[in-house]
């Protein structure tokens, strides 16, 4: 079970099947039954992962850094897919959503942010907490709107 921060519903059952992924750079496509897997090439993964998703219409795509852990890969798809629906369910249709296993590199050049996104990794041995980078542009900032901001807590005192 997975639990993502702030999203209100508590923690959500996932099936993270296990997959082998090439060593190299590139980028994984939500795909049913099995998602797509399409090298990088020489251009970034979170390049590769934008111009990948539009062209083949996917809601949810993955980049993928060489090396990447198939775990996290797979976590990060999880994830993209529980905040697509979300969003759908918000109303707001931002397609595609781009997430990444790791803290990619900033390309501030090219408007690009990086949002993280907490994650509570439940099984029966333990709960681990995990962290799904999401790789927006500005301009989509201002229409996810309440999605990404944060929950307001009151600051509560503990005796030291």
């Amino acid at each position: 079970m997975i639990d993502l921060d702030g999203a209100g519903y508590g923690p959500v059952p996932v099936d993270l099947e296990p997959l082998r992924l090439p060593t190299r750079p590139g980028v994984l496509l939500d795909a049913r039954p099995w998602p797509d897997w399409i090298p990088a090439g020489n251009q970034p993964v979170d390049t590769a992962a934008w111009r990948a998703a539009r062209s083949a219409g996917t809601r949810v795509a993955v980049a993928c850094p060489a090396l990447a852990s198939p775990g996290q890969v797979m976590l990060a798809l999880a994830v993209g897919r529980l905040l697509a629906d979300q969003r759908a369910t918000a109303g707001i249709d931002l397609v595609p959503l781009v997430t990444c296993p790791t803290r990619p590199r900033c390309a501030w050049e090219s408007g690009a942010v990086v949002v993280p996104h907490p994650v509570n990794v439940l099984t029966w041995k333990s709960a681990q907490l995990r962290v799904v980078w999401e790789i927006t542009h500005q301009e989509q900032i201002a229409a996810t709107g309440a999605s990404l901001a944060p929950v307001a807590l009151w600051p509560t005192a503990v005796p030291a």
